[in-house]
């Protein structure tokens, strides 16, 4: 049975702190900035399958980051598969380490 929450359900100025610690422990740590904090919001659900876990998420534009010290803070032996869809934005996943923003698609 899928378990899920919405950002709605917290004070409009802690939405995207909330939604960062439920990515941090559904997920993975990931440095997460909003594009726009203020009208942020986000949705997510988890189903449990026992040995596997699958998870969705629904969030206005972020942008994001996983360094070598964040990536060491969980088990190496956890895999995970994403796939991410985008609706008005596009997903850029620089190899030089550099953060770039989402552009309009």
């Amino acid at each position: 049975m899928w378990q899920g929450a919405s950002a709605s359900a917290v004070p409009a100025a802690d939405r995207f702190d909330w939604f960062d610690q439920v990515v941090a422990n559904a997920l993975a740590p990931v440095a997460l900035r909003p594009l726009d904090a203020a009208a942020f919001h986000a949705e997510g659900a988890v189903l449990d399958l026992g040995e596997a876990q699958i998870s969705r998420f629904s969030y206005s534009p972020v942008g994001s980051r996983r360094t070598s010290g964040l990536i060491r803070k969980r088990d190496p032996e956890q895999y995970q598969l994403g796939l991410g869809v985008p609706r008005s934005r596009t997903v850029d996943l620089p190899t030089d380490g550099r953060w770039k923003p989402p552009v309009d698609s």
